[in-house]
């Protein structure tokens, strides 16, 4: 009888459309040329549709079959498109005090000084973006009349002329400023790196950790991931000759869907469930996110290490700069863990060079070997945590 295992996908944060992710994953799986696959085939159980990959004809028979699925949560995030200007901007001092106006960040010294730089030239960057948009404003409020002359809002009240008069001088100078070559390219360098969506990033990633623990958002975003592990995990029934039952799941976490599965898994509370999945973290901010909340995520992921959930690989790149190695992973699990060199153009943006992890030869290869963890074996030697560069 064929083996079979089931790979549960939990996509990083993005506005996705269901299953745009899994269908990636397995596009760049059936590629894989180290460890061919037939061509897929669909099926679906309970609703919930997965993609068939069998091993091609003449492949080892210990090979097994594996089915993809995806735990899809990206219409659960918030929309902001239509916020006021204002809301815009509390929101944005909000984010600032969250992620930069707490020492948290450099404890992340200690994992690597690459990461850390990123980490605050990426904060830098966000303040930067801000700072364009209130000299945007500054422009606006000032483009129809003579320099300093601020234009009158249409429901002009007293108080508003009050403050308006009182940042007048504010405007001029901001205004002035945005006249200048320098602010022009600043603008330019800001729209190619795409910080818009970076600060989108930081702001789910602020709310999901401020959700609480087992309630509110976050238990919902959670359940998204358990639900779609209950019906993986059924066992078959009178009436389903055709459902499939997994000798083994790997639930697999891209970004922050990394945090997200470590939470759903280690959460789960059946412990037979937990001894038969395989965690695999692609590109996980778990080490960043331990520090900045310290009272949930550190308390989870030591829950993790500490068997809760029983085997789990992480995979991380030097060339990611929205991840790094989790040191109780490396100390919890050894040999559980590899670094894969990418192949990332200067110029390519954060995005592009995190989501390498869909298309590197050797990081498929483990979600199709007869051992998931022999990759991470192989490509563990000298891994550890950074010292710096």
């Amino acid at each position: 009888m064929d083996k079979k295992r089931a790979v549960v996908l939990v996509h990083g944060y993005g506005h996705f459309k269901r299953n745009e992710r899994r269908d990636i994953l397995v596009r760049s799986l059936a590629l894989n040329d180290p460890l061919p696959v037939a061509p897929p085939t669909d099926a679906a159980i309970e609703g919930e549709t997965f993609k068939r990959l069998r091993p091609a004809q003449g492949q080892d028979p210990a090979r097994p079959v594996v089915d993809v699925y995806e735990a899809h949560w990206s219409d659960m995030i918030p929309q902001d498109a239509e916020a006021s200007p204002l809301s815009r901007f509390v929101n944005s001092t909000k984010l600032v005090a969250y992620w930069l106006m707490n020492p948290w960040w450099l404890k992340t010294l200690r994992m690597s000084r690459s990461f850390t730089a990123g980490l605050v030239l990426s904060g830098l960057l966000i303040l930067l973006w801000y700072v364009s948009i209130i000299v945007a404003l500054a422009v606006l409020m000032t483009a129809e009349g003579s320099p300093g002359e601020v234009q009158a809002l249409p429901d002009d009240s007293d108080l508003v002329s009050i403050v308006l008069s009182g940042l007048r001088p504010v405007f001029v100078e901001v205004e002035s400023m945005a006249r200048t070559p320098a602010f022009v390219f600043m603008i330019a360098l800001l729209s190619f790196l795409r910080i818009d969506a970076l600060a989108s990033i930081a702001s789910f990633a602020r709310l999901y950790l401020l959700s609480g623990a087992n309630q509110g958002f976050e238990a919902e975003l959670i359940q998204r991931v358990q639900d779609v592990l209950e019906k993986v995990y059924a066992r078959r029934r009178d009436g389903e000759p055709e459902r499939p039952e997994y000798d083994e799941v790997i639930l697999l976490g891209h970004s922050l869907g990394g945090v997200i599965a470590l939470e759903a898994i280690a959460n789960y509370g059946n412990p037979a469930v937990q001894q038969r999945t395989v965690l695999v973290t692609w590109g996980s901010p778990l080490a960043m996110l331990s520090h900045r909340s310290p009272e949930r995520i550190a308390v989870r992921l030591k829950q993790a290490c500490e068997g809760s959930v029983p085997r789990w690989v992480d995979v991380y790149s030097k060339n990611d700069w929205l991840s790094s190695p989790v040191k109780e992973h490396l100390e919890a699990y050894p040999n559980a863990s590899f670094s894969p060199e990418f192949t990332v153009a200067w110029w390519y943006t954060l995005a592009q060079s995190h989501n390498q992890y869909y298309y590197h030869s050797d990081v498929l290869r483990m979600l199709l070997d007869t051992d998931v963890m022999s990759m991470a074996r192989l490509r563990s030697v000298g891994t550890g945590v950074e010292s710096g560069d």
